[in-house]
């Protein structure tokens, strides 16, 4: 006799990523896109003339700033390089963040495939505005 093996036996169960591996993820992906954004920012200022560190050294530029300053360049990153960062990322064939990525996290829609461009960016929409509705929250 054959035995059959129900449905349940062959279709492998999705395995989801604990929050602590998540928020992990995002925190990489922060540290190195503000790495990356900064050096870039940097460089073109340099090359433009628009922008000459204090002394030559730009970690005393940097010091030089006072705190609302750090925090609109903060904002100026997360404006610009955030959204595209992670929306496409995210609809790539990679299906993670670089963050993701490092820690074998991959993204799929309910049904096992690779998100679409669409949902991606519907993602980091309610992602961030829950974000920012929670920083406002806090102050």
């Amino acid at each position: 006799m054959v035995a059959s093996a129900s449905f349940s036996d062959i279709t492998p169960r999705p395995s989801y990523a604990s929050l602590g591996r998540r928020v992990a993820a995002y925190l990489i992906d922060i540290v190195l896109l503000l790495a990356v954004w900064v050096a870039v920012t940097l460089r073109l200022l340099l090359a433009s003339g628009f922008w000459a560190p204090a002394g030559g050294n730009p970690h005393a530029a940097w010091a030089a700033l006072d705190v609302i300053s750090k925090l609109l360049v903060v904002l100026a990153y997360v404006v610009s390089v955030d959204p595209f960062h992670f929306i496409l990322l995210r609809a790539s064939s990679w299906q993670a963040t670089s963050g993701k990525r490092l820690l074998h996290i991959h993204l799929t829609d309910a049904v096992g495939q690779p998100i679409l461009m669409a949902q991606a960016a519907k993602r980091w929409f309610i992602c961030s505005s829950l974000t920012r509705m929670a920083a406002q929250s806090l102050a």
